[in-house]
């Protein structure tokens, strides 16, 4: 959209990003008036088109802002965002999610700038809400196929479908919990399709052995209906991951093999067979090479390991 040189600077900035897209020009001048931060909020929250994001920025912004004791944003001061990061430091979450609250925070402290919500100065924000160092995390366990047969043959029913997508698809735990019975597309090249990536659908070729244990799954089933259930609908992320540590249990693996080791799992096994790190990468639904690079980290120590010359210890 071509916008005129009179145009107000909100206005240019906000047709230039999604989150900003759904506000009319008509709403500026009602956004910059006393509204609860709830409404804002809600305004907020209005512009962000992925369901999952808008939930968890919910979620986060809730808390930080009745955290924050306020009825407008215009009340936020830095003496209070200060206070407030300090607590979600102390808290007991993990650094992924206490980076994530403050993330939520100072994107949606950010946007209430740009529409004249408050006074706090960008670059401030910035340093008052800046995130904590980041921690070198140990790359994610890699199971051995026999690890993995003691896994599946500790589950059962559509556990042991879900944990079978993971580890021979390499899907997030996420696009496991969200997909349909409609996205197993059978066939001459039967394929599943991820339509909730964080880059957008891909579609997943299917061995015949996947195709052996999905088929059957979701022969006769509406195609609507979630592929893995729960007692009360579609089976949730927290709940799946539940199921994948019981059946690790079962099986007597330690350490506990997690979700996302699965993916892990996948990601090694699928560039051991084709030594493609393209492919790789686009099966996992990366649009950057280097964060495939960090799944495959492992490998290139073992490979680094055993170059290493050895010692004449035998003497």
């Amino acid at each position: 959209m071509e916008l005129h040189s009179n145009t107000p600077k909100t206005h240019r900035f906000a047709t230039q990003h999604s989150v900003y897209s759904r506000i009319e020009p008509a709403d500026f001048e009602a956004l910059s008036s006393g509204m609860t931060w709830s409404s804002v909020l809600d305004a907020y929250l209005d512009g962000i088109d992925n369901p999952h994001t808008r939930k968890n920025n919910r979620l986060h912004l809730n808390k930080s802002l009745i955290d924050l004791d306020i009825e407008t944003v215009s009340d936020i001061t830095f003496p209070r965002l200060a206070a407030h990061r300090v607590k979600v430091m102390n808290t007991c979450l993990s650094p992924g999610s206490k980076m994530n609250q403050v993330a939520c925070l100072r994107g949606f402290l950010f946007w209430a700038g740009v529409f004249g919500l408050h006074d706090l100065p960008e670059n401030a924000l910035k340093f008052v809400l800046r995130m904590p160092p980041r921690r070198n995390v140990s790359p994610r366990r890699v199971l051995e196929v026999d690890e993995l047969r003691l896994l599946l043959s500790a589950a059962s029913g559509q556990d042991r479908v879900a944990i079978a997508i993971m580890a021979g698809l390499g899907l997030r735990v996420s696009e496991c919990s969200s997909l349909d019975v409609r996205d197993y597309l059978p066939g001459r090249d039967p394929t599943l399709l991820v339509r909730d990536g964080k880059r957008g659908g891909r579609e997943m070729p299917l061995t015949s052995q996947l195709e052996g244990l999905i088929a059957p799954h979701c022969d006769g089933r509406p195609a609507y209906e979630p592929m893995i259930l729960s007692q009360i609908g579609r089976m949730g992320t927290t709940e799946l991951r539940r199921r994948v540590k019981e059946a690790s249990d079962r099986a007597g693996l330690i350490p506990r093999a997690l979700p996302h080791d699965l993916r892990h799992t996948f990601a090694t096994r699928y560039y051991r067979a084709t030594r493609d790190i393209v492919a790789t990468s686009k099966l996992l639904g990366h649009r950057n090479i280097q964060v495939t690079m960090i799944y495959l980290h492992h490998k290139q120590m073992l490979k680094r390991r055993d170059s290493i010359p050895a010692l004449p210890l035998d003497m």
